[in-house]
């Protein structure tokens, strides 16, 4: 039903939401102090450019006669 799906869509994105907060953690983590910011803003970046370029692959599907 949609219900389920709802729930597991819900549970889906918890999950990798979670996953990638604690990606970035011990991504930063390990770099240490001095370059942890750097790291961080690179991270936050590619993440926001994969996005974006998925939304615009996403719209050239849609847009194809």
């Amino acid at each position: 039903s949609a219900f389920a799906m709802a729930v597991g869509t819900a549970i889906t994105v918890s999950a990798l939401a979670t996953l990638a907060v604690s990606a970035k953690g011990a991504a930063v983590h390990f770099a240490g102090a001095s370059m942890g910011n750097r790291v961080g803003t690179t991270i936050e970046i590619l993440g926001a450019v994969l996005v974006l370029a998925l939304g615009l692959v996403l719209l050239a599907a849609a847009l194809q006669p």
